[in-house]
């Protein structure tokens, strides 16, 4: 098992658990997460394409139109 030492600053950060994040404001990210989204998609049954696209679709919007 491996031991690491952090720096005060880091362990600060890391105590304010997993919803604590800085993030890249959606527009830097955004193409990228479609990309990858579709990439996913298609390596579903075609049968469940449709749906699942439709859901990411809903999620991508909500995520542009709340982080603007």
């Amino acid at each position: 098992m491996a031991h690491f030492t952090f720096q005060k600053e880091r362990v600060n950060t890391l105590t304010l658990g997993p919803n604590y994040a800085i993030g890249k404001p959606p527009k830097q990210y955004i193409n990228e997460l479609i990309v990858d989204t579709e990439s996913a998609i298609r390596q579903l049954d075609p049968k469940i394409q449709s749906p699942i696209r439709y859901l990411a679709a809903t999620k991508i919007k909500q995520i542009l139109t709340s982080n603007v």
